[in-house]
């Protein structure tokens, strides 16, 4: 069941879902108890309300958006966390999770590798609040954690404390990875070569 029931999942999903939005899926979908069991697998697998994994099921062609909630796995850096969650819980080739990262083959490759070394099994993916899409991870100037808290900070609103609560990490530990995300890019953006400022150092930034 787990197996087909991720096949079902697809491969994206919009993160803007609420209890209060209006429903806008199949009668066919809601009235096949098949199918509802299903969601109610995904939810539980997945960490997502129900509403969230049918607009899952039918919105494939949004942008991929990951739940804040696999940051409740301490022991993975942020981009073995993200790797293992693309892998696993959406079923994405390591060749399409390279282009959705902007990194080599390789690196995610060896990335998931080390991860299911460190972490065997699923990832425990509690109910999110908020999610983060995959884009903000293609800017290779910042590591994983550091776009993420940036996300977090400027697109959100969530204060320092809060993104601490939700990356389960001390609030000092998230402004310094904020400050230093803030100084690689105002560095990056005040060169006049042109050339493309350090790339994010993701497992020394846990």
């Amino acid at each position: 069941m787990k197996k087909s029931g991720k096949r079902g999942v697809g491969r994206r999903f919009a993160s803007d879902a609420s209890p209060s939005s209006p429903q806008k899926y199949h009668p066919a979908l809601v009235s096949s108890r098949i199918i509802k069991r299903a969601v109610e697998e995904l939810c539980a697998r997945l960490g997502l309300s129900e509403e969230q994994v049918v607009r899952l099921l039918e919105e494939r062609g949004e942008a991929i958006h990951i739940p804040v909630s696999i940051f409740s796995n301490t022991k993975l850096s942020g981009l073995e966390l993200v790797c293992k969650y693309l892998k696993e819980e959406l079923s994405i080739h390591f060749s399409e999770i390279s282009k959705l990262l902007n990194r080599d083959y390789r690196t995610v490759w060896t990335t998931y590798s080390i991860a299911s070394k460190k972490h065997k099994g699923a990832l425990s993916v509690p109910r999110s609040k908020y999610f983060f899409p995959t884009l903000i991870l293609t800017d290779r100037r910042l590591s994983v954690l550091e776009a993420i808290v940036s996300y977090l900070k400027d697109e959100l609103g969530l204060r320092f404390t809060e993104i601490g609560s939700e990356l389960h990490r001390d609030q000092r530990n998230i402004w310094t990875v904020y400050r230093r995300a803030k100084r690689k890019l105002a560095a990056s953006a005040g060169e006049k070569s042109g050339k493309s400022g350090p790339e994010g150092e993701d497992e020394n930034t846990k």
